[in-house]
């Protein structure tokens, strides 16, 4: 008998995340800049500092090319 038979259920849709357009260049990213002490640093500097520049993109912005 068909009475017997379970029901697939659907799936509810999927709905997409607004992305938003980034307004002027730059917007959309976030610049982490640290210092990087000469103890760490395996060779000779000559009295120069060093810093670690990282590039992070934020999500649910897009870039304005």
């Amino acid at each position: 008998m068909k009475g017997d038979v379970k029901k697939k259920s659907k799936k509810p849709h999927k709905r997409k995340k607004k992305i938003e357009q980034a307004k002027y260049p730059g917007e959309g990213v976030q610049i982490d800049v640290k210092y990087v002490p000469e103890e760490c640093i395996q060779f000779g500097t000559r009295d120069q500092k060093h810093y670690q520049i990282k590039y992070i993109k934020k999500k649910g912005v897009k870039d304005s090319r």
